[in-house]
């Protein structure tokens, strides 16, 4: 006849597998170390290109007011020649007004 007798194995304590929920808090623990120097590095970055956008913010403001500075110049030299012309317009009108009504005069003497 067989055996029917189920066979049991000795196993040795470290070759069972820890259960799961030892696996989960190694792995917490694990990520607990990582996790803030992945939050560092990530801060780290944030402030780097933070100050990369305000050392460029910097750089397009002062561009912008050497552009703006030149712009009113440009526009105080128009308004300079604008003003000699319409003056001297001015002057024309007065001549040629002056001119017409002395001739006028004399022409009815």
């Amino acid at each position: 006849m067989a055996d029917t007798q189920p066979i049991v194995e000795q196993v040795d304590a470290t070759e069972l597998k820890s259960p799961p929920d030892e696996n989960a808090a190694t792995a917490a623990a694990e990520s607990d170390d990582e996790q803030p120097k992945a939050k560092r590095s990530k801060k780290n970055a944030t402030v780097k290109t933070r100050e990369m956008r305000l050392e460029q913010n910097r750089k397009a403001a002062r561009e912008s007011r050497k552009r703006k500075k030149v712009l009113v110049e440009e526009l105080q030299r128009s308004v300079i020649f604008f003003s000699r012309g319409a003056s001297d317009v001015h002057m024309m009108c007065r001549y040629i007004s002056l001119a017409c009504s002395t001739s006028h005069v004399t022409h009815l003497l």
